[in-house]
């Protein structure tokens, strides 16, 4: 993502990197407690941050050049792996 805005005040960009796992399953099921996989879509947190920050200065209009990077991906071991959470929303949907 880039926002550059015209008349912006700095020459170079400030970059900004989030990572953006939005599924780690941290390969095979070894969490140790009960529903602890649930929770391991939550380590997209430093992607959103970038999203976010990128949306406020475009809305706030903010005379700064930034570019957001997030490589983002899920994590499973295999092309048959599923989430839990979202395999139960499939089968109901």
């Amino acid at each position: 993502m880039e926002y550059k805005p015209a008349g912006a005040t700095n020459t170079k960009p400030y970059v900004l990197v989030g990572k953006g796992v939005v599924f780690d399953t941290g390969g095979l099921s070894l969490k140790p407690t009960p529903n602890s996989m649930d929770m391991m879509k939550l380590d997209m947190a430093g992607g959103a941050v970038v999203t976010g920050v990128l949306y406020a200065l475009a809305k706030n209009q903010v005379p700064l050049h930034v570019i957001g990077l997030v490589p983002a991906t899920d994590n499973r071991p295999g092309g048959l792996a599923f989430a839990p959470a979202t395999s139960l929303r499939c089968i109901v949907a």
